[in-house]
C-alpha cells in the first residue's frame, strides 16, 4: 500500500515523493533474478550456436563421401515440405528437384523417382507434385515416377525400393539434404546387394531457392528432434507421426 502524503500546495514536496516511487516501481520491474536468466539464456545461445556449427560442419563433410556420380538407372527424390498453406512445393523439396535437374547434363539419369509426401487430410500428394515439377521443367513424364503412399523417411525408402526392384534398377541415386541423408543412411543398409546406392546432398552454398544460415539452423534443430523421436518406443513414434502427419480423412472432408 502506497501512502500519499498530504503535500498540499507544496510542489517540490510533490515531485520528490513522485520520483521515489518511480525510482522504486523500476526496481521492482527489473529485479536481479530477471538479468540473470537473460545471461544464461545468452549462454545457452551460445553453447547452442556452437554445437550447430561444429554438427552441421561434421554432417556437411561426412556427407561428402557418400556421393559416387555414375551412370545412373534413376534418381530418387525424397519430398521435403509443402508450403504452409499445403498450395504447392515448399523451397526445401525445391532444392532438391532443382538439384537433380542440374544433374541431368552431367549424368546419364535414364529415371525419376518422387517419393513422399502422403497428406490425405489435405487433400495433397507431394510426390504427385514432384513430378509434375519435373514434367514441367523438361523432363519427359514417361520417365518420371511418383510414389506418394509414404509419409515418413522410413516409409519413403520402403516404396521407392519395391518399385526399384520391380524396375530392376542396379544404380540408385537418392537426393535431400546432407543432415536428411545422413539419417538416411540407415534405411538402405538391408538393401539388395546388388543395388548400388548412392547418396547425393545438393549443395546449400549453391541451392536453388538460397540457403540462409536461418535455414541451415532450423534444419539442425528439425534434425535433432527427429533422432529424439526415432529413440522412443515404436508405438509412441508411429502415435505422434500419426498425428503431425494423419493419413485417415475424416467424414467431414470426405
Amino acid at each position: 500500500m502506497i501512502s500519499i502524503p498530504d503535500c498540499g500546495q507544496d510542489t517540490n514536496r510533490w515531485f520528490h515523493f513522485l520520483r521515489n516511487q518511480t525510482a522504486t516501481n523500476h526496481y521492482r520491474m527489473s529485479p536481479p533474478h530477471l538479468t540473470k536468466a537473460f545471461k544464461w539464456l545468452l549462454v545457452f545461445l551460445v553453447i547452442d550456436l556452437l554445437c550447430s556449427f561444429i554438427w552441421s560442419a561434421y554432417i556437411i563433410k561426412k556427407t561428402k563421401s557418400f556421393t559416387k556420380l555414375t551412370d545412373l538407372h534413376a534418381v530418387v527424390i525424397l519430398m521435403g515440405d509443402f508450403t504452409n498453406n499445403y498450395k504447392g512445393l515448399g523451397p526445401e523439396t525445391l532444392k532438391r528437384l532443382n538439384f537433380a535437374l542440374s544433374l541431368h547434363n552431367d549424368l546419364s539419369i535414364d529415371n525419376y523417382l518422387c517419393v513422399g509426401g502422403s497428406r490425405p487430410t489435405e487433400n495433397i500428394v507431394g510426390a504427385d507434385l514432384m513430378k509434375e515439377y519435373l514434367v514441367q521443367k523438361g523432363i519427359s513424364p514417361v520417365h518420371v515416377y511418383a510414389d506418394g503412399n509414404s509419409f515418413d523417411t522410413r516409409g519413403n525408402w520402403a516404396d521407392a525400393l519395391q518399385l526399384i526392384e520391380q524396375k530392376n534398377w542396379k544404380t540408385i541415386g537418392v537426393i535431400s539434404s546432407a543432415f536428411h541423408l545422413y539419417r538416411f543412411k540407415e534405411y538402405i543398409a538391408p538393401t539388395n546387394e546388388e543395388i548400388q546406392v548412392s547418396l547425393i546432398p545438393f549443395p546449400y552454398d549453391r541451392s536453388t531457392p538460397k540457403t540462409t544460415l536461418a535455414n541451415l539452423w532450423i534444419s539442425i534443430h528439425y534434425e535433432w528432434l527427429t533422432y529424439a523421436l526415432y529413440a522412443m518406443p515404436e508405438p509412441v513414434y508411429d502415435m505422434i507421426v500419426s498425428l503431425l502427419r494423419p493419413q485417415q480423412v475424416s467424414p467431414q472432408n470426405t
